[in-house]
């Protein structure tokens, strides 16, 4: 799986291109009118210096074009997990009202899931540390989701558990992430154990949590937990 996280050589000189494909036809158009070009996104996203790349592309008018129709175009254009991290660490700096995007969260996760699995390893962390950013909290919580559907709930638990080194204090949307990827993989006495930590935390349970227990033990048949 690690193979997936290889680290990517920068190429002898940056790319010389434009975000459009066919920006020498279309000048008179918006910028956000033209075609993306995502091959070239790709060659950024490949190099090592990739932060910087995409800091001068998007610099001054093309900031604009951070929007999440435009996200979700590069997501899903994405063949390489790695890629996807990156842009999203990058996009959740450079506009932090994309950082909570739920449309882009759902998109970026089925991404990972068609392109991973991604293995949270001390490359990753450090490719994403090096460029000036970090692994988020809601970074985490689409990758549970992601891990979840290839069946790696247990990985989920095995992450959770090292968070504290990321600097990470878990909130609620992250616990309700890992109890719902134990819930689904059917390991409900996990899921309760991870509930009583919650508390334990002094992190308060909302609806979500609620919801997603009582859907986990009426699932298990186990009707009067669930009351």
């Amino acid at each position: 799986m690690s193979e997936r996280l290889r680290r990517f050589s920068s190429s002898p000189s940056p790319p010389t291109h434009t975000l459009s494909s066919s920006s020498s036809s279309s000048a008179s158009q918006p910028s956000n009118s033209s075609p993306i070009d995502h091959s070239y996104i790709a060659r950024i996203l490949s190099r090592t210096d990739w932060a910087l790349l995409l800091k001068h592309e998007f610099s001054k008018n093309k900031v604009s074009l951070l929007n999440p129709r435009f996200v979700v175009s590069i997501f899903q254009n994405k063949y390489n997990p790695l890629h996807s991290i990156r842009f999203y660490t990058w996009v959740s700096a450079a506009n932090p009202s994309l950082a909570n995007n739920q449309t882009l969260h759902r998109v970026l996760g089925n991404t990972l899931y068609r392109t991973g699995p991604v293995v949270l390893s001390a490359d990753l962390i450090k490719d994403v540390s090096d460029s000036g950013f970090r692994v988020s909290e809601e970074l985490l919580c689409v990758l549970f989701w992601s891990w979840d559907r290839l069946g790696l709930a247990i990985y989920c638990g095995d992450v959770f558990g090292q968070i504290s080194f990321l600097g990470i204090s878990p909130r609620t949307m992250l616990y309700n992430a890992l109890i719902d990827a134990l819930v689904k993989s059917n390991s409900i006495y996990q899921a309760y154990l991870r509930f009583q930590q919650m508390l334990a935390d002094n992190c308060t349970p909302d609806r979500i949590t609620y919801n997603i227990l009582i859907h986990g033990v009426c699932q298990k048949g186990v009707v009067d937990e669930a009351l």
